[in-house]
């Protein structure tokens, strides 16, 4: 499971490259890895930081371990697993991002209070592993929490103002269809070659 989350970890890390330089795909790629790791934290949290392996997880492989480690391990998973599909859904600019960044986020602290008391008591590896990965995804997610949309677009898009303006407008009027058209035509401007955009805008029109 370790060498599981640490791959996708690293496509994490890949795929937001790719999403931030807007290559195309980024987008895909880094809602496919970011659902999966989520899945991988809500399922498998209490084996993972409970660092015992699958094949024994379930032939005995608690045995003997005490339920605060199992209980910190399932809970520390859930949380990860909101924070994860809580900044998917800000990067994606999704509706339901900040709730669940805001409720992510109110889990990890607590969280990571109970895993500082539990280690200082039992020295426990469990416990720093969680406060690890709470402070990896939880810091990033307080970020975006307290960063607006727009900001991120102006950001991500700043060599492309034509978007930033379309998506500004659409913020001022997100109920207006001639928004959404807008900004899509500027998003297909961005990711399709010249003679592809062309061809695109020429529908648009016949539409």
């Amino acid at each position: 499971m370790r060498i599981l989350e640490l791959v996708l970890l690293a496509l994490t890390a890949l795929a937001l490259v790719m999403f931030l330089g807007l290559v195309g795909g980024g987008a895909t790629v880094l809602m496919l890895v970011l659902t999966l790791l989520a899945l991988v934290y809500f399922a498998f949290g209490f084996i993972l930081f409970s660092k015992v392996r699958l094949r024994s997880a379930f032939k005995g492989g608690f045995k003997g371990m005490p339920a605060a480690t199992v209980v910190i391990g399932v809970v520390t998973g859930i949380s990860l697993s909101t924070l994860s599909i809580g900044i998917l859904f800000k990067l994606l600019l999704m509706p339901g991002a900040d709730e669940m960044l805001l409720v992510g986020s109110i889990e990890s602290a607590v969280m990571i209070a109970v895993n500082i008391v539990y280690f200082l008591k039992t020295k426990s590896d469990t416990a720093r592993l969680c406060v690890s990965r709470l402070l990896i995804f939880g810091l990033p997610a307080v970020f975006l929490l307290l960063t607006s949309p727009l900001t991120l677009v102006k950001w991500q898009y700043r060599n492309h103002p034509r978007y930033v303006e379309a998506f500004t407008k659409f913020e001022q009027d997100p109920r207006n269809p001639e928004m959404w058209d807008l900004l899509d035509l500027e998003r297909n401007r961005i990711h399709l070659t010249p003679e592809e955009f062309a061809l695109y805008e020429k529908s648009m029109r016949r539409e």
